[in-house]
């Protein structure tokens, strides 16, 4: 099929055919599950559209033909649970309807694409009662939009344009292509998450692998201002605007200055224990901020082995002071994995640009990757670690996105 049909919108699109996949599998709690993506759908489609049951799926009704419905079938695709996402024209169940819209839409489709010289129509007769079969149903369209352009031929297993029929009770459904959705499950304001939230690559790939899980984030990001700049703080607030981008209702990101602890575990603590120290602050911090918003777990971005910080010996030393559940999506995943799925969700491009990093601000030159528990500890314990803790997350700004 030709690239450019991935995206063609067709000007006579009334309805998006919405395809759901392993809610099918839930049994007794499937209809709470429909119910959360149907309400999910619904707060982001706002006023361009009405979403209906269908026979295990949903349409989504458009109040009228928006100019951004690309945009809208690309915000649909993104929400959890989606499977697919389907521009479609709904009309009668009667022949000589569907084969007059049929083939307007494919004339829209070959308008749109006029390099294309193979087609295949495919009709589906989910009403057995429908008085011709599916292989009547191609050979009387296909019969007739192969006269619609001068060397038009068939090609069934990889047509340029595919016209696809679909015939239930009270409806037919017709259309040419599909936008694949991110699958998993419709995101739960009640199953909230802490995500900490970085300038790099990994931490917003994090956060969107347990948002297609259903998780809702609550966004924290540490800054070591005035030696971080404001710009720096500012690409952070574009990387989680991409990622509100496909949530369904507003998310918050939390901005906490880490310089007090960083100063504090400097002069107190061993050179070489001191990210580990900061990594350790930073996850009780969130987990205070975790308790303070319902949250159940903390999630990071952290990949075995991709830094000093993330050998299993330091993992362990972190987790250390943690109670909530530690949740590491990207563990073995390897860069190369990391960046593809950053470029896809389209956080890349932000994410490589020049930052200030708070993590390597009083770095050592040699970090220990097999710290010890029982040194950290005791390296702690010179600290006042809960005035540290309260009073970050006392001093941190909370922004509504």
């Amino acid at each position: 099929m030709l690239e450019s049909t991935r995206s063609l919108i067709n000007p006579k699109t009334t309805h998006l055919l919405i395809r759901h996949q392993e809610i099918a599998l839930k049994g007794k709690n499937r209809p709470e599950f429909e119910r959360r993506l149907k309400n999910n759908l619904a707060k982001c489609l706002g006023n361009q559209g009405q979403v209906h049951n269908a026979s295990g799926r949903f349409v989504v009704e458009l109040v009228a033909a928006p100019d951004n419905l690309p945009l809208l079938v690309d915000r649909l695709s993104g929400v959890g649970g989606v499977a697919a996402v389907t521009p479609c024209l709904l009309t009668t169940p009667e022949i000589e309807g569907i084969t007059t819209q049929a083939l307007e839409w494919a004339q829209n489709d070959m308008n749109a694409l006029p390099e294309a010289r193979t087609f295949a129509v495919r009709a589906r007769r989910v009403n057995k009662r429908f008085p011709m079969s599916s292989n009547e149903i191609d050979i009387q369209i296909g019969s007739q939009l192969k006269s619609m352009r001068e060397g038009w031929t068939v090609n069934l297993k990889d047509p340029d344009i595919k016209i696809s029929i679909e015939i239930r009770q009270r409806h037919a459904l017709i259309y040419s292509w599909e936008k694949a959705g991110v699958r998993g499950l419709p995101m739960d304001p009640t199953q909230r998450v802490v995500c900490l939230l970085s300038g790099g690559i990994d931490s917003p790939v994090a956060a969107y692998e347990v948002m297609r899980r259903g998780c809702t984030p609550v966004f924290v990001h540490f800054h070591s201002k005035p030696f971080t700049s404001e710009a720096s703080i500012a690409k952070v607030k574009r990387l989680a605007n991409v990622l509100r981008e496909i949530s369904p209702q507003p998310l918050e990101l939390w901005l906490v200055p880490l310089l007090p602890i960083q100063k504090a575990v400097r002069d107190s603590c061993n050179e070489r224990y001191r990210t580990i120290h900061y990594r350790r602050f930073m996850m009780m911090i969130a987990q205070e901020i975790a308790n303070r918003r319902g949250a159940k777990a903390l999630v990071t971005g952290e990949a075995l082995g991709q830094v000093a910080s993330q050998t299993l010996s330091n993992m362990q030393a972190i987790d250390d002071v943690m109670t909530l559940p530690v949740l590491r999506p990207l563990v073995t995943s390897d860069k190369l994995q990391i960046v593809t799925k950053a470029q896809a969700l389209g956080t890349f491009a932000i994410s490589i640009e020049p930052h200030d990093d708070t993590c390597v601000l009083f770095a050592p030159e040699r970090p220990t990757t097999q710290a010890k528990i029982s040194t950290l500890r005791e390296e702690a314990e010179a600290l006042p670690q809960y005035d540290l803790i309260f009073a970050a997350v006392d001093a941190a700004e909370k922004i509504l996105l």
